[in-house]
């Protein structure tokens, strides 16, 4: 019974551990990812901006 109770016990503390802390640095990630790819489209928003007014003149 001591085999049954480790394995039963072993994927609980695993997937404990799976969820507290990896699931922050994923979100942070992701947030980065995120944030960098506003500011990118952003930025070409900017220029195009930009472009579209020095055109006429």
């Amino acid at each position: 019974m001591s085999d049954t109770a480790v394995q039963h016990r072993s994927p609980d503390q695993h997937s404990e551990r799976a969820h507290a802390p990896g699931r922050a640095p994923g979100r942070f990630t992701h947030t980065a990812v995120m944030a960098s790819r506003a500011l990118r489209i952003s930025s070409r928003n900017i220029d195009a901006l930009i472009t579209s007014l020095a055109l006429p003149i």
